[in-house]
């Protein structure tokens, strides 16, 4: 047994405590993550600076260590939300589920926001719609689930109920350029595109480098016969390396 093992032999539920107490503290960075989408704001699950990742590493060092000793839903949660930070989301929806096994109830928001986001990361739409769900029953007005959510419904086509959330989540937080653009395309793909345009320069005004929302915005130009504009937002779109198929973040 190593001396780190032996270091998180606890022997009483107030070390136990302060344990996870110190470990929240080093993962205080997760406040950035929802999501990895960026849905709130361009970086959900990605940390941002080496200092950031180190104390996050940090973090998993501590959980490893705790988990071989004394394995709980706890750790198994915070070791989760660090791996979907650091973008090792298959470790991290392996955490998660490990988690629910042990009956994890410290906050049941956060665990369902953090598993159906992480969810959305891996691509698995239909996943992410049941812990996202439950984290709204617990918190209806979150606009971070919201448009998590409607994320996950747009992908899976389901274009009416994407754009219910979205906006919901607009009218909550009007400064998210995630939001404006989930209205501006769900009115889009439903050939709404007159709809459409004041949602797409919205999420183009707060986020210039969303040049997906671009790219979009000259598709609903194009359809409504403004091909000068069109023209001009996709030729600005592709200079900055932005291509059908990738999110802006991908692009910058």
């Amino acid at each position: 047994m190593s001396a780190i093992d032996i270091e998180f032999k606890m022997t009483d539920k107030q070390n136990s405590i302060s344990f996870f107490k110190n470990v929240r503290h080093l993962l205080v960075i997760l406040a950035l993550s929802n999501l990895h989408i960026s849905l709130l704001q361009p970086a959900l699950a990605q940390a941002s600076s080496d200092a950031q990742v180190n104390q996050i590493r940090m973090s998993l060092m501590l959980l490893d260590a705790k988990i071989r000793s004394a394995p709980s839903a706890e750790a198994y949660f915070m070791r989760g939300s660090a791996n979907a930070a650091l973008g090792k989301n298959e470790a991290a929806e392996a955490d998660f589920a490990l988690a629910e096994s042990l009956k994890y109830s410290t906050n049941l928001f956060e665990f369902y926001e953090k598993r159906g986001s992480n969810y959305l990361v891996l691509k698995k739409n239909e996943e992410a719609i049941a812990p996202l769900t439950k984290a709204l029953a617990l918190k209806p007005s979150d606009p971070s689930c919201l448009i998590n959510r409607a994320a996950a419904y747009f992908e899976l086509a389901r274009y009416k109920e994407a754009l219910a959330d979205a906006q919901k989540a607009v009218k909550l937080y009007s400064q998210s350029s995630a939001a404006q653009q989930l209205v501006g395309t769900c009115y889009l793909k439903t050939g709404q595109y007159q709809s459409a345009l004041p949602y797409l320069n919205q999420a183009v005004e707060l986020e210039p480098r969303n040049f997906e929302a671009l790219h979009y915005r000259g598709l609903a130009y194009q359809k409504l016969g403004k091909n000068e504009l069109a023209n001009k937002d996709f030729a600005e779109a592709l200079a900055k390396g932005y291509a059908p198929g990738k999110t802006f973040e991908e692009v910058n």
